[in-house]
């Protein structure tokens, strides 16, 4: 009984001491995720600039109304 304590104990004392010097994996993980969240996060943010910039070309422009307007000799809808 004694022999299997000194041995489980010794099995214990081994592991932990390598614990010490084996590399974290979750660490290179956690780092890989937080590198995509700050790319994506960087492309949502040019996205974003790029919308308002095609929104504000598009609305500088001066909208004629005319265009826009229904005539009733080339309506598609039929009465």
């Amino acid at each position: 009984m004694i022999i299997a304590l000194i041995s489980v104990s010794t099995v214990g004392i081994v592991l932990f001491i390598l614990s010490f010097f084996m590399t974290d994996q979750l660490k290179e993980i956690e780092y890989q995720v937080e590198q995509i969240r700050i790319s994506s996060l960087q492309d949502r943010y040019l996205i974003n600039n790029k919308m308002k910039v095609l929104e504000e070309e598009l609305l500088s422009e001066p909208l004629d109304v005319r265009d826009y307007q229904k005539d009733s000799n080339t309506s598609h809808w039929k009465s």
